[in-house]
């Protein structure tokens, strides 16, 4: 039998062996707890509830869990940092295709004016 450090959520973010669990609080607020375990757990399984056992099980999971609102903030950052780098972006981008219109607008019209009076020179 082992020992897991379980929070209210039911994931496992530690295992002893009994005698090594370090004091906890206990209160009405608490947010962690020391359970019995099996000897094979592992740090994926979740405790949950049975409603049809009418009992807390251990559920074998293939991986960690994952708090999607966390793994978002670790790939992208907070929400603030991405709407302003999209604003950005898209400001860069606007001032590009405007320098592009301006530089295509500009090459035409001198295009145009050299074609005026090439044709000029020559008749």
């Amino acid at each position: 039998m082992k020992k897991a450090l379980v929070s209210y959520q039911g994931y496992v973010s530690k295992i002893v062996d009994p005698g090594e669990e370090g004091p906890l609080y206990e209160g009405p607020d608490a947010s962690i707890a020391w359970v019995d375990a099996p000897d094979n757990i592992q740090m994926d399984w979740t405790l949950e509830w049975s409603p049809s056992q009418g009992e807390m099980i251990w559920v074998e999971r293939d991986g960690p869990f994952t708090d999607n609102a966390v793994a978002r903030k670790v790939a992208y950052g907070e929400v603030g940092a991405q709407l302003d780098m999209l604003y950005h972006e898209l400001k860069t981008t606007v001032q590009l295709a405007q320098m592009a219109i301006g530089t295509n607008i500009l090459l035409t019209s001198r295009r145009l004016f050299l074609s005026r009076h090439q044709t000029k020179q020559y008749r």
